[in-house]
């Protein structure tokens, strides 16, 4: 269904998932669409493709995982501005990160994980003062990770596993008290594990293997109780 490029105005059928359930790709990009985006979108399973920028649209919860889109993250999502909750984990995303998600300052869960998106991770997340969880891994992202998201004491989960991050790991990602888990495996990360990481009070999985980190394990670790703890070559 190709209708982009209209004047096309309103809100979008709150049934259009469940209508629709057999589509597979909906073009409404380029209109005056106002409201939010219809939860029931998530009904239609066959949707391989959803274009839906630029428009007015808004919405406090975004799924569309292991749906098989395919292509870019248009920059146009940062129009979303009432998004909380983002799902398009399991894809075939490519392309970057929009930078525009740093405008989406009500976001507090992003799941992009399984997918192929490759670039820096930008550094407009930090932007992202109540984001809790953020799922990168498996993607085909490089460079060093940002040291501002050491700064996001909103933060509960944080995975950025099975991708090709390089350089050492920001000092003040180990100064996140309020973390439950964080994973950072199977990329190529280097230098030695401060003593700081017992900062990270009430952590129970922390997930480092496969990196090319060195020195000596902290004896600090020995004092994190819950803590489930994956180092380069085993686990303890």
């Amino acid at each position: 269904m190709e209708l982009s490029a209209n004047q096309f105005s309103g809100h979008l059928p709150s049934t259009i998932g469940l209508s629709l359930s057999n589509l597979e790709e909906l073009y409404l990009g380029e209109n005056r669409l106002t409201g939010v985006i219809p939860s029931s979108i998530t009904n239609a399973s066959k949707l391989t493709i959803l274009d839906m920028g630029p428009n007015f649209l808004t919405g406090a919860v975004f799924r569309a995982f292991g749906c098989h889109i395919k292509g870019a993250i248009p920059d146009e999502i940062g129009n979303l501005s009432s998004l909380a909750d983002l799902y398009l984990d399991s894809n075939q995303l490519t392309g970057f990160i929009p930078r525009t998600l740093g405008k989406l300052r009500h976001l507090q869960r992003v799941y992009l994980e399984h997918n192929k998106l490759d670039g820096f991770i930008p550094a407009e997340l930090c932007q992202l003062s109540n984001l809790g969880d953020l799922y990168l891994s498996d993607n085909m992202l490089y460079g060093s990770i940002p040291t501002c998201l050491g700064e996001l004491k909103s933060f509960r989960r944080l995975y950025l596993d099975s991708n090709k991050l390089e350089s050492t790991v920001p000092l003040n990602l180990w100064n996140l008290k309020d973390l439950l888990e964080l994973n950072l495996s199977s990329n190529s990360l280097r230098g030695s594990l401060p003593s700081e990481i017992e900062n990270l009070k009430v952590v129970n999985q922390l997930d480092l293997s496969q990196n090319q980190f060195s020195g000596d394990i902290p004896s600090s670790t020995g004092s994190m109780q819950s803590l489930k703890l994956g180092i380069p070559g085993s686990v303890l």
